[in-house]
């Protein structure tokens, strides 16, 4: 269903990137330090203070060795002689001793930047996501400033499987980046195939995302037209009960909530509008949908689904009623190719001035190629801006759309 770039160099890419760029400042500032402990003369440029402990002679990075031993043993919270034990062990070559002290340092200091990104690389050299994830987790707790700088290191963890169930374990947590992360994956320009089994893990592990991040990652594929892809997504989401209402129209008597996810109803707020579900008589079970307009002038085209027809003849049906619903050209729903200009498909009665609840219907025809999904929407029916003055109130009950079956061949 979904091509992608292959995810471990992408992974790589993002994750190390960040991390040798903390690790790196943790290095220069724990070489540069001002005072006593300082493991290069203070006026030593940053960019130079590796290179300068590199050069020393041997006896003296021994010394230095042995001063910070001594410091670490006499207080064994002493972060500065972690550290500086740390970067001589880096200097010196030796990966056990850096695994070892970069743990102990990172352990004991939580809050510091540099030291848990060189833990991260430790951890995730050793394949161990589950722990890096823990670390940067605490990054984020720690910094929440940090939390936009981070967030494309945590969302890389999306991208394979076995570092996929790891942030999946977390996010079922409920961590504080959570929204944050969902929000980044579904609605930017991350990788759609990662972001599907992201949602999909989560919602099998009993963690779904909530429809407002459903509706950003359908509606994203929906503005670049991938219209199949953004479809089984939406489709693959309904519980049960869900998918008992998803015909043609997705749940055209309006029983259950407006969610906003594209292929289901989908109302895009605007000023002097208000739309609401109401019962349709007093003590009804029965719901409809009523939206109200404070006097002015709006382009309404604000509620819609996208829908799927296969070529043929159908007929769009419902019912309205009006009160007060002042406009000249008054309200109409109308069936358009999706991503395309032109006419559209079917257009209904108007609805306008004060009427009781009526049915009204409208044929149209599918064409056989380039029309496979289409836009369901209410709108005002207006040429020009003067057109858009408007106020009152409309009711819309049993919106369908249901097959023409061909007529019988003659005698």
């Amino acid at each position: 269903m979904f091509t992608r770039p292959r995810g471990g160099f992408w992974f790589a890419l993002v994750l190390t990137g960040l991390i040798t760029a903390l690790s790196l400042y943790f290095l220069i500032q724990g070489l540069a330090d001002p005072g006593s402990r300082a493991l290069v003369p203070e006026d030593t440029p940053p960019e130079k203070a590796v290179e300068a402990l590199k050069a020393m002679p041997e006896t003296e990075r021994a010394a230095l060795l042995a001063r910070e031993q001594a410091a670490l043993h006499s207080n064994l919270l002493d972060i500065k002689a972690l550290k500086n034990l740390l970067v001589l062990a880096e200097v010196a070559g030796d990966p056990n001793q850096v695994q070892a002290l970069t743990r102990l340092a990172a352990d004991r200091n939580l809050r510091d930047v540099g030291v848990q990104a060189v833990l991260l690389q430790v951890l995730l050299n050793a394949k161990d996501y589950r722990g890096a994830l823990y670390r940067l987790d605490g990054l984020t707790r720690a910094r929440p400033a940090e939390i936009g700088n981070l967030l494309p290191s945590l969302a890389s963890f999306a991208l394979e499987g076995e570092r996929r169930g790891a942030l999946v374990e977390v996010l079922k947590t409920n961590p504080p980046w959570r929204a944050r992360l969902i929000d980044h994956v579904t609605s930017g320009s991350f990788d759609v195939a990662a972001a599907y089994q992201l949602i999909t893990e989560l919602r099998q592990a009993g963690s779904p995302v909530s429809d407002q991040q459903l509706g950003l990652m359908v509606d994203r594929l929906v503005n670049i037209k991938e219209y199949d892809k953004a479809y089984f997504i939406w489709l693959n989401s309904l519980s049960e009960a869900e998918l008992r209402r998803a015909g043609t129209v997705f749940d055209g008597d309006f029983k259950a909530d407006i969610v906003n996810r594209i292929f289901d109803w989908t109302f895009r707020p605007m000023d002097n509008v208000e739309l609401r579900l109401t019962p349709r008589a007093a003590g009804s079970a029965d719901q409809v949908v009523r939206i109200d307009f404070a006097p002015g002038r709006t382009a309404f085209a604000n509620l819609f689904q996208y829908i799927r027809l296969s070529p043929g003849t159908y007929i769009l049906s419902g019912e309205g009623k009006a009160e007060d619903l002042a406009n000249a050209g008054g309200l109409v729903w109308r069936i358009h190719c999706a991503g395309q200009a032109g006419p559209p498909l079917a257009e209904s009665p108007a609805l306008r001035d004060t009427m009781a609840w009526a049915p009204f219907e409208a044929a149209f025809t599918v064409p056989d190629s380039g029309c496979d999904t289409q836009i369901l929407r209410l709108e005002l029916s207006a040429r020009t801006a003067l057109d858009q003055e408007i106020s009152g109130r409309a009711f819309y009950d049993n919106i369908a759309v249901t097959k023409r079956e061909s007529a019988p061949p003659g005698p």
